[in-house]
């Protein structure tokens, strides 16, 4: 998720400002829940990625680990029973949150509905 948000240049927020926007983005409230999947257009990425910010958190495979990223560490154990990384904000947590460098631990056992994933599928 990383790279699909941030782009090569490592840009702040998917949409390559410096600062969140509630037009870009689901976060703070600003919709008061979810948002269907493609409701901030204007907040795509370089690479034409919607949601990367707000709305949701999203899981990822990884292990949460410390930086830098080893992937040698084991972090990549699918079998493993470890907390996962969440990325990408919630429509209910503020501006710090939704910035492409955030990730949280969260236990992969656990139920949120503030919790989603995103399935990639190449070719289409």
């Amino acid at each position: 998720m990383g790279k699909a948000a941030r782009g090569t240049d490592g840009r702040t927020f998917p949409w390559g400002e410096d600062e969140p926007n509630k037009n870009r983005c689901n976060f703070d409230m600003n919709e008061g829940d979810t948002t269907a999947v493609g409701s901030y257009a204007s907040g795509a990425s370089p690479y034409g990625c919607l949601d990367m910010a707000g709305n949701v958190f999203e899981w990822c495979s990884s292990q949460y680990k410390e930086y830098p990223y080893k992937k040698a560490d084991g972090r990549e154990d699918l079998e493993a029973d470890k907390h996962r990384v969440l990325r990408g904000g919630a429509f209910y947590l503020d501006r710090d949150f939704v910035r492409c460098a955030v990730r949280v631990s969260f236990d992969p056992r656990s139920r949120d509905d503030r919790v989603g994933f995103r399935v990639v599928a190449p070719g289409f």
